[in-house]
């Protein structure tokens, strides 16, 4: 068996749409749908205890999106037994989120939760601690995203050795599910 780790973005949960969708698209696959703690360091920590309790001799793929493909990133770069698909990731997340400082509310509950500068400041640390690069990374990105540039996403990334392609609808959400498909099968 395989295991697929979807981490979500920014004010979302496990089980949003995508989480749901890989679980319905990959039945017999081991499919986990973690809630992040808002915490940079408690996220990865929270992902890094669920990918030791997986068998040593189970494929993993880790699937993030926005945030979680920040974290997707941050974990892979030290695990060379997983790999990553980065879905319009966040590359400087302290830049992107610290704008959002203050009361926000998840999309998928709508439960209220504090954003606060301690958050912004784990991810700067987690950002500048990011300087090593594997090939055990792809990136996704949609030209019509909103919140960050698919063009100076794919050149921070293919600079690095990392290979990225560009989809021209889905957003920063990045709904164009059968492509992330495409991509885990690929992954097995």
């Amino acid at each position: 068996m395989s295991t697929i780790m979807y981490l979500h973005g920014f004010g979302s949960f496990g089980n949003d749409d995508l989480g749901r969708q890989l679980k319905a698209r990959f039945p017999a696959r081991n499919v986990i749908t973690p809630n992040l703690p808002l915490d940079g360091y408690e996220a990865v920590d929270l992902v890094d205890v669920m990918l030791n309790a997986t068998p040593l001799d189970e494929t993993i793929t880790m699937v993030g999106i926005s945030l979680g493909a920040f974290y997707a990133r941050y974990i892979a770069q030290r695990r060379p037994d997983v790999s990553a698909l980065l879905i319009n990731p966040l590359i400087e997340p302290h830049h992107t989120l610290g704008p959002l400082q203050g009361r926000n509310t998840n999309f998928g509950t709508g439960e209220s939760f504090l954003w606060g500068y301690d958050n912004i400041e784990v991810l700067r640390r987690m950002a500048e601690a990011e300087r090593n690069y594997n090939r055990n990374q792809t990136v996704i990105v949609a030209a019509d995203d909103e919140t960050v540039s698919p063009i100076a996403t794919c050149e921070y990334f293919t600079q690095r050795g990392v290979p990225c392609y560009v989809y021209p609808d889905g957003g920063h959400k990045f709904t164009e599910y059968e492509t992330v498909f495409e991509f885990v099968e690929l992954s097995r």
